[in-house]
Parts: structure tokens; sequence; C-alpha cells
């Protein structure tokens, strides 16, 4: 069973990559020729109303799809050597395909409507990979997924039933400027369910509950990335409303900074990567804040291909060391796994922007034009502390689980492990190398390099070197543990956002109803109900009954009084 198992596995993760080769070379024809073509297959007209299911084919959905296919291929391999041994992996490798299936879905279509089916196949998918070892953590987490994503959905079908009075749900072909900005405001609030935006981050760092192969797809190029790439293909028109462009750009801002301060915190190695990946969606949105499409998606590429590094990486580290996920408990992994640490820290220089690595390329670029454009000092300065919070927590990760000593040392093994673990990490990070200046090349006439002075143009690089050298000197013992002070507090959960998203609001409901039960059920209406008329009759009954085993005086008394009150009211 298991040599099965494995046979499928390796076919599908061979005709992924076949794919996604196929689709790079389709998006390197179509990014030259600048074409665009839309399939359009007409279902069925009504008065005016035409309900088809559109393709588009054109070099963001190319490329797209052709980065996600090769990621999916990868952690299909790798999935071979993490998911061995579990009882239900034909269940996973079922679940995974779906989940790609979808995303491909939603990458082609253009129609508000199909869009939303790849949409929903994503969050039901996503479910049932986070729950998939069958705990109460991850059922937590994964009601915390599901129920944030579907504010989304929600959205989508109001975005839906308000388009019908334009007679179209394609998007390319629908014009918003005529009243309809709610739509837009609709679309924003719904990419922000998708790619954890604030209020709705708390379920980006729960989902890693899931399986470590799960999370590497997820956090790279699938789920996370559909709220961007929604942004993407709605850019044109959402530029339309100005106060859109500035709401999307300080939600950024803020997710950023959110995330850094909350990845400097956290002990949890899943959870430190996370939160990274947070921190680079914030970047996205902030630079389509800015009007940098382009940067946008040259960013969601790279950021992609190094992050899905980084998990394949940190589930290599994990499950050597027996699902210890505690980088305080972890150390001297080079020593153990040197390939492994190798491909870390080149994802995590990448992440942090190191001249001529992936994320050089389009991370620099952003801070550049961020620099060049004019934006309050405020949202400037969140930026470059958010920028400064990214090195640090990617150098802490470095330090604490490679370079300090070994915490515990009975759980590690000495083993680099097997093919399935060094091959899709080696490939990705030539990859992730590569992927940089190739992408510059070709994108080289999208996008616009700003004119900066000497320290405009070194700042970047120097906040890198300056949280190397806060990791590494004295202070490194400020990032040691939690601390308990209110500020590190609250960084550690995210801004109060994780526990106000679950536990209080649910407290909340269950409170009220609580006063419900016990003021209306079991007060009012028992008082004046069942109760009450029990106790009302039993009373009389009493009293009736006192009356009957009495002596004769007390019948002669109550005969007299009686005939007193009627002699009474005679003589009235």
């Amino acid at each position: 069973m298991l040599n099965s198992f494995k046979k499928i596995q390796v076919f599908w993760y061979k005709i992924l990559y076949l794919f996604s080769f196929i689709m790079f070379v389709l998006f390197m024809f179509f990014s030259k020729s600048s074409k665009t073509y839309i399939l359009e297959f007409v279902l069925f007209d009504w008065n005016s109303i035409s309900f088809s299911f559109p393709l588009i084919i054109d070099s963001i959905s190319l490329s797209f799809s052709s980065v996600m296919l090769f990621i999916s291929g990868s952690v299909m391999m790798f999935s071979n050597y993490y998911m061995e041994g579990e009882k239900f992996m034909n269940r996973f490798s079922i679940l995974i395909l779906l989940f790609i299936l979808s995303m491909n879905f939603l990458i082609f279509v253009p129609n508000l409507i199909t869009l939303l089916m790849g949409w929903d196949g994503l969050g039901i998918v996503s479910l049932l990979l986070v729950i998939f070892y069958q705990n109460s953590k991850s059922l937590g987490a994964g009601m915390i997924t599901f129920m944030s994503n579907r504010v989304g959905d929600a959205l989508l079908i109001i975005s839906i039933g308000w388009m019908i009075s334009m007679g179209s749900w394609n998007i390319y072909f629908t014009n918003f400027s005529s009243g309809f900005g709610f739509v837009l405001w609709c679309v924003v609030i719904a990419a922000m369910t998708k790619s954890a935006q604030i209020p709705f981050s708390a379920w980006l760092p729960a989902a890693m509950a899931a399986p470590t192969p799960v999370s590497a797809l997820v956090h790279s190029s699938t789920l996370v990335t559909v709220g961007i790439y929604l942004l993407v293909r709605f850019y044109d028109q959402i530029f339309i409303i100005p106060s859109l462009s500035w709401y999307i750009l300080n939600i950024g801002t803020l997710t950023t900074l959110m995330a850094g301060m909350s990845a400097v915190s956290e002990t949890d190695l899943k959870k430190i990567i996370a939160l990274s990946t947070l921190s680079q969606l914030g970047v996205m949105m902030f630079s389509l804040g800015l009007g940098l499409k382009e940067l946008c998606i040259f960013h969601l590429y790279t950021h992609a291909l190094f992050k899905a590094l980084l998990f394949i990486c940190a589930g290599g580290m994990i499950h050597s060391h027996s699902h210890l996920q505690d980088v305080r408990k972890l150390g001297s992994v080079w020593y153990f796994m040197p390939i492994t640490t190798s491909c870390l820290n080149i994802a995590n220089l990448s992440l942090c922007g190191f001249p001529f690595l992936s994320g050089f390329y389009s991370k620099d670029l952003i801070l550049e034009s961020m620099l060049e454009n004019q934006i309050t000092s405020v949202t400037l300065s969140l930026m470059v502390v958010a920028t400064f919070l990214t090195t640090l927590y990617s150098a802490r990760l470095t330090f604490l689980s490679v370079i300090k000593n070994n915490n515990f040392f009975p759980m590690s093994s000495k083993l680099e492990e097997n093919d399935f673990n060094v091959k899709p990490m080696v490939l990705m990070t030539l990859v992730s190398i590569m992927s940089g200046p190739s992408l510059y090349w070709v994108m080289n006439s999208e996008v616009l390099e700003p004119n900066m002075n000497v320290f405009e143009k070194l700042l970047p690089l120097i906040l890198i070197l300056s949280a190397i050298v806060v990791v590494f000197s004295g202070s490194k013992h400020l990032f040691m543990a939690k601390n308990k002070m209110m500020l590190f507090y609250s960084c550690s959960n995210m801004w109060f956002i994780a526990p106000l998203s679950s536990q209080p609001v649910i407290m909340s409901f269950m409170k009220v109803s609580q006063d419900n039960i016990k003021l209306v059920d079991q007060g009012w209406n028992e008082t004046l109900g069942g109760q009450g008329l029990f106790k009302i009759s039993s009373s009389i009954f009493r009293f009736m009954s006192i009356i009957q085993m009495s002596k004769v005086n007390v019948f002669v008394g109550l005969m007299v009084l009686n005939l007193l009150i009627v002699i009474k009211v005679w003589l009235v």
C-alpha cells in the first residue's frame, strides 16, 4: 500500500512540474506579445443577463499558475517524506490535488460567479486540510479559518447580486464608475479576509495546525494570495475611488507592522514563518495602495518561492526533531542538517531583501518607490520600522534554531533525511535565487526604477544590517522568550486580534444566552407559567383541606360571618 501511494505521488509531482513548465513557456510568449485572450462559453441568455463561463489567458494568469504548479510539485514531493507513516495518506493526496484544482479554477476565471466556485472550493478544502489531524486544536483552528473566510464569501455574493443591474458579471466588461463603488468596497473587504489583513488576521497563524506540506502550499502561492490576486484583477476599477486606495495603503501598513511585532515575540517555528507571510502580504497590499501593480505581482511571485522553501526547510527540521516546533529547544541544526540549514538561511536572507537574492529585486523596489511617493510621514515611519522588524525576526529565527547550542539533544537526529526531503529543497533554492533577476529581466519594461539619492538607496540595506547586529549582540536576550510585560503580551497575541476573533466573541453570545435563560426561561416563564400556577393551586387546595379538617366551631363561625356579610349587603 505504501509503495503504491509513493508511485501515485511521484506521478503527480512530475505532472505538476510538466504543467508548470508549459505555463512558463506560454507566459514568456504572452509577456513579449502583450496579448490577452478571453474564451467565453455562453451557458444561457435571459433577458439582458447573459450567464457565461469565461476563461482569461494572459501573462498574469499564466505566470501565477506556473509558480503555483511548481510549488505544488515540490510540496507533493516533500509530502512523500513528511507524511510517511500517516494512516490517511491517500486522503491527504486527494485533498492537495483538489486544492490545486480550485486554485487554478480561480486564476483563469474573470467572472465573479464562476470565480466564487473556485473561491469556495479553496475554503472548503482548506478546512479539511487544517483539521486533517483530528484533535480539538485542529478543529478550533479549522473553524476560525473557515468562518473568517465565509465573511469574504458573503461579500462576494452581495457583489454578485449588486452587479445584476450592470448586465454582466465579467470584471473587464463592467463599468464601475457609475455609482457602483459599493461593489468595489465589498470586493476589497473580501480580499482582506482571504489575505488575512487586519482585522481578519487571526486565522492565518491558527491554520498552522495543518500538516507542514499544507502550510508550504497555503502560505506561499494559494489561499493567502487569492485576495492579492483578486485586487490585481480589479486594479483598474479600484483606483477610480481615491479613498479605496488610501484604505488599502494603510491597512497594508498596519498589517505589516503588527505581523512583524508578533513574529519577534513568537516561539513556535511554523507560526514565525506564518507571521512573516502575513508581513509580506501587508507589503503587497501597501504596494497596491501606492499604485505599484507590477511590483506587487513581482513580489507575490518571489515571496511565494522563498516562502515555500522556508516551510519545506522548517518541515525537515520539525520532522527530524520528532515534531518539535519550539525554537527555544532547537539549535545547532547546521551540525546535523547542513543542506537544510543552508537552504533555510538563503530563504531567510531573501525574505530580508538581502542584495542579489530574489526578495531584493522586488522588495527593495517597493521600498524605494515608497520613499519617492508622496505619503504621510507616519506611514513612511511605520513601514521603515516594519522593514527593520522583518530582518529582526528572520535573524532571530536563524540564531535560535540554527546557530545557538542545542537545548534538546535527545530528540534530534543526525540524518540529512532522504531524497524526497533534499531534492525539493535544493530545487526550490535554485529557483528562489534565479527567480528575482529572471523575473526582473522579463518584467523590466513594466517596472519603473525610481531615481534615489545615496542614503535612500542604502536605507533598506542599513535596516537589514542593523537588525542582524541587534540580534547577534547582547540585545538578543530580549527576544529569547515571551516577556510578560503588556507590550510583548499584546505583540504575541497579534495586538489582541487573535483572542478577540475567537473566544471573547463566542463567550459574549453565550453570556447573553445564559442571561436570557435565567431571566426568561427559568425566570418569568416559570413564575407566571407552570411553576407559578402550580404554587397558587397548591396554596388554595392546602387552605381548603385545612378548612375541611377543622372542628365544628370553624364551620359555625364561617356561617355567622357569611350571614353578617349578607345582612350588611342587604341593608345597604
